[in-house]
């Protein structure tokens, strides 16, 4: 039989990371995450795959995006997905 073989992107890869740092608890549920060009720079990709994988992370509802102010875990839904976590 042969290799499955699933390809993932940049941007996917970053929210898999980010969303496993959200549900450890290294970004705390209400809190601001760092800014874009913070977290570019931590994973060493561009702006644009970050703004991509936070999108992933508001389409599940595991961020807020309040502009000029910033990205915030969205404390609700993190309540609701701890147990899926645990």
């Amino acid at each position: 039989m042969p290799a499955v073989i699933i390809k993932t992107t940049q941007s996917s890869q970053v929210a898999r990371t980010l969303e496993n740092r959200i549900s450890s608890g290294h970004y705390r549920p209400g809190r601001k995450m760092p800014s874009t060009r913070e977290l570019a720079r931590g994973f060493d990709v561009s702006q644009q795959v970050v703004k991509s994988a936070l999108d992933l992370l508001a389409q599940r509802n595991l961020i807020v995006r309040e502009p000029r102010v910033g990205i915030f875990v969205n404390a609700q839904t993190i309540s609701q997905h701890r147990e899926y976590w645990l």
